[in-house]
């Protein structure tokens, strides 16, 4: 598709740039994240309610998936305005 860049998106240019520092605070607080809520829905229960926790997972999934997406969609893309 013309959106997509030619070139693959984790090209030298594109991993240099990327702020995999803020990346790894991202990724490290949904895991803290995840932590709570797992101690959250078991705590003091004897059915605990895992099934929050595996939708939570899912949503970070679904997430990763569109930031994925949207790095690889050019930006000249959103600029040129409707077809």
């Amino acid at each position: 598709m013309f959106f997509f860049r030619r070139l693959s998106v984790f090209d030298r240019p594109f991993v240099q740039r990327f702020d995999w520092c803020l990346f790894g605070l991202m990724f490290l607080l949904g895991c803290m994240g995840l932590v709570v809520l797992y101690s959250a829905v078991t705590a003091g229960s004897d059915a605990p309610r895992k099934l929050l926790v595996v939708r939570q997972v899912l949503w970070y999934g679904a997430g990763g998936v569109l930031l994925v997406f949207f790095f690889c969609v050019s930006t000249s893309c959103w600029s040129n305005g409707p077809m």
